[in-house]
């Protein structure tokens, strides 16, 4: 298997998403660690996992095997991130 050539999907729409992904890595991490919110933290780490996958494959387009397998871990990160981000925030809007 060949890993992607993230040369060739280079766009200012993939860096954007590359490094939001990042920075809500970053933010989820920080909110773990400082403020022991492991369901609202996890949940937007796991929003960035999914915001970077979205980025390297250049929108879930890379049909290589690899590729595949990104889009499979990213659509998975999004899917739990946002439902634990929605289940933590059922308070404030109440």
């Amino acid at each position: 298997m060949k890993m992607i050539n993230i040369r060739k999907y280079l766009s200012v729409n993939t860096l954007i998403l590359i490094i939001s992904g990042l920075v809500l890595m970053a933010w989820g991490a920080w909110t773990v660690y400082r403020f022991r919110s492991y369901m609202y933290g996890g949940g937007i780490f796991l929003v960035g996992v999914g915001n970077f996958m979205f980025g390297i494959t250049n929108g879930f387009a890379d049909t290589t095997p690899w590729g595949r397998f990104y889009f499979k871990i990213g659509a998975l990160s999004y899917l739990v991130g946002i439902s634990s981000v929605v289940y933590t925030m059922r308070y404030i809007f109440y």
